[in-house]
């Protein structure tokens, strides 16, 4: 009986040893090198420099966005299917115009509007992520959600050298002058072309 047990717990931990994550920097990411079970970590902390609030008020436009950082974010990779890991910024937002509340998701835990963050540049000051300005969310019969209303994000990271405050240039990316509206929502057959209410270009201040 001891023999089978001990072969039992042998057994398990090498099925165990198996499964473990192959752990490689963030910042190494490429979506064709991509192994089983490799997960992208941000083991040096190149996200960090991002996490926090930040808040852009010129006295008509209020923005203020709160980035988290989300640790071993299960995912496929589009090359080949392959499930990996990675450590992502996810955020919410809020925007008041002339003092009126446009949108406030701060409180949302479970539908970031902004996420991703394998795709630094610049030194990892650059970043570009997945971007969702309304709350015009569709849900499919699987319970996956997919925004009607969408774009890529592109946050460079501003460092104050004398300590004091450090800086995010906000930009979200346009083609030929025009806003990139996604319409590749072609499982449901829909697709949100109102106007952004929240500016392009931004210098955000950390708070």
């Amino acid at each position: 009986m001891k023999k089978i047990f001990l072969l039992s717990i042998t057994f398990i931990s090498v099925l165990e040893g198996l499964a473990q994550d192959n752990i490689i920097p963030l910042e190494q990411f490429s979506a064709e090198s991509i192994s089983l079970n490799d997960y992208y970590k941000d083991v040096n902390g190149v996200l960090d420099k991002f996490v926090g609030t930040w808040i852009y008020d010129d006295g008509t436009t209020y923005f203020k966005v709160v980035f988290q950082k989300k640790e071993r974010n299960s995912a496929i990779n589009d090359w080949d299917n392959t499930p990996i890991y990675f450590d992502q910024l996810v955020a919410n937002f809020e925007l008041k115009l002339n003092g009126v509340t446009v949108y406030n998701n701060l409180n949302s835990t479970d539908n970031y509007l902004i996420h991703d963050g394998h795709r630094l540049y610049n030194l990892n000051r650059k970043i570009k992520l997945f971007y969702s300005e309304s709350d015009n969310i569709y849900t499919d019969s699987y319970y996956n959600n997919y925004s009607l209303h969408r774009s890529t994000l592109e946050l460079t990271y501003q460092p104050d050298l004398t300590n004091i405050i450090d800086q995010l240039l906000w930009n979200r990316i346009t083609f030929n002058g025009k806003e990139l509206i996604d319409t590749s929502n072609y499982l449901i057959g829909q697709q949100d072309s109102t106007p952004y209410q929240i500016p392009p270009n931004m210098l955000l201040t950390k708070q």
